[in-house]
């Protein structure tokens, strides 16, 4: 199983949780059998898409608040 934290303060907490170890050489928590590897990432992975992506007419934000059917999201660069 793999965990993908936010930040490394949380990849500690997951890993004091499911008695993890800090690999130095590979720079990532690891079970003592191998099955749990927890890395960690430094900010937020994904964005909530802007305004306008659900209707143009939303491109100014004079229309809000807006609830679209369900939420798209966007890969932060």
């Amino acid at each position: 199983m793999l965990i993908i934290t936010e930040k490394p303060s949380v990849a500690k907490d997951f890993a004091k949780a499911l008695a993890c170890s800090f690999s130095a050489s590979d720079q990532v928590y690891k079970s003592r059998d191998g099955a749990i590897t927890i890395v960690h990432c430094v900010g937020h992975l994904f964005n909530l898409q802007q305004p306008d992506f659900y209707d143009e007419r939303f491109k100014y934000w004079k229309q809000l608040p807006i609830f679209p059917q369900q939420f798209a999201y966007d890969i932060n660069p």
